[in-house]
């Protein structure tokens, strides 16, 4: 779909969506020429109708489950930097693994 045709499609949208299920049928035959630009209209009418916006009223993960001393694989959470619409920003350390080092066994004897 064009952009110029989304901003068609979502022009009949909203103008459907002010109107009330009984005036939307009448509205789309005056504004809905091309039987194409109904179906589209139709169908987002429908999927409005039909979806549960109630999951956007919480969020997915509770906003204290990166807190100051959350390890997160080799990170340790420092500090929260802020929150907003896509989640969560926080100051992470990455914790230094200690390394394994193998020495070669050799002694020289000192006289």
């Amino acid at each position: 779909m064009t952009p110029e045709r989304w901003q068609e499609v979502k022009k009949v949208l909203a103008a459907a969506l002010e109107r009330g299920p009984a005036e939307r049928s009448a509205y789309l035959d005056q504004v809905c020429a091309e039987p194409l630009l109904r179906r589209e209209a139709e169908s987002l009418i429908a999927a409005h109708e039909q979806g549960d916006s109630s999951f956007m009223e919480q969020p997915a993960v509770q906003s204290n489950a990166l807190k100051s001393g959350t390890k997160l694989g080799p990170y340790e959470i420092l500090a929260p930097l802020g929150v907003g619409g896509m989640g969560e920003a926080v100051c992470p350390r990455r914790r230094k693994q200690p390394g394994i080092r193998n020495h070669s066994s050799r002694r020289e004897e000192v006289n």
